[in-house]
């Protein structure tokens, strides 16, 4: 497991970043809410140290990721800086046979389109 500190690389963010995602969305789908929201602190200490380096562009490495939770987490943080991109890559998650990440990639585009998403 990835481990998150002062001195860690981008590298070593986006790999912490990626795990927490995917322990999240393995959480979610068990309905483990210890497991999910501890992954969400996760998701939030990687993207937070990314910003405060002047990195977080570096979550579009995920737009491409076989994950759709994990390219669901970089999308919707990119959504202000890159929203062109970060859009397509929801709507591509929308459409997985998966509903229950469909419907959460769906969720945070309608969020946006009205306004309501603010990170």
């Amino acid at each position: 497991m990835a481990v998150l500190k002062k001195n860690s690389t981008i590298k070593d963010a986006l790999a912490f970043f990626e795990e927490a995602a995917l322990r999240h969305t393995e959480a979610t789908m068990t309905g483990d809410y210890k497991i999910a929201n501890k992954a969400f602190n996760d998701i939030i200490k990687a993207r937070t140290f990314l910003q405060k380096i002047g990195e977080e562009s570096a979550l579009q490495i995920f737009f491409s990721h076989q994950r759709a939770g994990v390219k669901t987490w970089a999308a919707a943080f990119l959504l202000k800086s890159m929203e062109h991109e970060a859009i397509s890559a929801l709507k591509e998650v929308s459409l997985d046979e998966n509903k229950v990440i469909a419907g959460n990639a769906a969720m945070t585009l309608k969020e946006w389109e009205a306004g309501r998403l603010n990170w």
